[in-house]
């Protein structure tokens, strides 16, 4: 029961383990929110922005039969598919986006016919109070961090397992570039996301590199405000081409492998754990990526570059540009990262746990 099909962090995580389970051959269904509670719009600054959209069409094995609360003030479920469908284990992710007190009225016919397992995303404690009166068998968090913050609410049931990566799926830049209509001799750094005006501060430090590289800016993405934003910032010297599109995950890798380096911008959220999925999900494809310093990307170590202001991200992209030693190590670093949280072999870690629950003493 989680977010299904969309671009957001509990989607990502989800859709990565879960499409290892089908291949490793076992059965699954994907319960999720009604296609009508999209696109998830998010304003900041008084503006608002598509913050989660579907980007697929559904599998055959995916019903959805509730709305989340916050998004659209209906805290409604259909449990008739929940309960009619026989399954061995009922895994949520991210308990906290979902119509709880619904769920609450039918959990104890849910326990009677399956395993339950919460995966945790919240990265604080939540307020709602129904979070807390749910009974699970097992509860999953990412790292310790997670750990630490709620090992007191759920006693002798947590497990670490990690977020899992995108498989290692590398690609060739020039028949990339080709396939995409891109120049194949510039140095290409990409950006992508609803939230792209974020990266207007990195247009004048772009701009000064491109004296002594010949650049492009690769934005990707579907705001077409933020598009605009960009494009009269970087009126000057700097040459941006635009794809105004919601890419698939399919269709991302794609530009990554057409790119010298991924940039990525967050802003640090000091007072919760917070991961990217974004970047677990980017990591595998073999491009670089020089991420903002922000605890979003604690996790990652030394497989992403950071940068804090503008003259370091002008050095850290000459690093990539330039294939120096920084760039190597990023490079090995992340794709020993990629090998030890790929997705399938974090499926497997989930299917050893299921396997090591108690049996239903009912069943």
């Amino acid at each position: 029961m989680t977010l299904w099909n969309t671009t957001g962090g509990p989607s990502i995580h989800a859709e990565l383990v879960a499409r290892e389970w089908i291949k490793m051959g076992h059965r699954i269904t994907v319960f999720s929110n009604y296609a009508s509670d999209f696109p998830h719009m998010w304003k900041v600054d008084g503006v608002s922005y598509p913050y989660e959209v579907l980007i697929r069409e559904d599998e055959r094995f995916v019903t959805r039969n509730f709305h989340i609360p916050s998004w659209t003030s209906l805290s409604q479920l259909d449990p008739d598919p929940i309960l009619r469908i026989g399954f061995d284990v009922f895994v949520v992710e991210a308990l906290e986006k979902l119509p709880m007190r619904e769920l609450l009225g039918v959990f104890p016919q849910i326990k009677r016919k399956a395993k339950t397992v919460l995966i945790v995303h919240e990265g604080k404690m939540p307020s709602d109070p129904d979070f807390y009166r749910f009974s699970w068998d097992s509860v999953i968090c990412f790292d310790q961090r997670y750990v630490n913050l709620f090992e007191s609410l759920f006693p002798n049931i947590i497990q670490t397992i990690p977020h899992p990566c995108h498989l290692q799926s590398k690609g060739n830049k020039d028949a990339a570039r080709r396939n995409l209509g891109l120049e194949v001799e510039r140095k290409i750094v990409l950006i992508f996301g609803f939230r792209i005006e974020d990266y207007l501060p990195i247009v004048p430090p772009l701009s000064d590199l491109s004296r002594d590289f010949p650049l492009t800016l690769l934005v990707v993405s579907s705001n077409d405000r933020g598009i605009q934003r960009l494009l009269k910032a970087s009126k000057e010297g700097l040459d941006v081409v635009v794809r105004r599109e919601t890419a698939t995950v399919e269709k991302l890798y794609e530009y990554l492998h057409a790119s010298d380096v991924l940039c990525m911008w967050k802003r640090s959220v000091p007072n919760d754990i917070v991961i990217s999925s974004t970047a677990y999900l980017t990591l595998g494809s073999g491009c670089p990526m020089i991420v903002s310093d922000s605890n979003y990307f604690d996790d990652l170590g030394d497989a992403i570059i950071r940068y804090s202001g503008s003259e370091e991200l002008k050095a850290r992209l000459t690093d990539v540009f330039e294939v120096r030693p920084r760039f190597r190590r990023c490079i090995e670093a992340a794709e020993e990262f990629v090998k030890g949280h790929s997705a399938e072999i974090i499926a497997r870690k989930y299917i050893d746990l299921f396997e090591s629950l108690p049996v239903l003493r009912n069943a």
